[in-house]
């Protein structure tokens, strides 16, 4: 796949799979070594208000 294909598909899944659910991702190509292109996704479970605001930060549940 050329860059534009990477990026493109690395979009896709991470809006399917994750935005889609309501998930809000920070995407990462990574093209440092021509033989490993890959990806990182950071994502948050911290929710949002109606007015578009962050929601408060939920206690970690065991």
């Amino acid at each position: 796949m050329n860059r534009e294909e990477q990026s493109k598909l690395a979009k896709e899944f991470v809006q399917e799979v994750f935005v889609q659910e309501g998930m809000v991702a920070d995407l990462s190509i990574h093209r440092d070594d021509v033989n490993n292109p890959h990806f990182h996704v950071m994502l948050t479970t911290r929710g949002f208000k109606e007015n578009g605001e962050w929601d408060a930060k939920a206690s970690k549940l065991n």
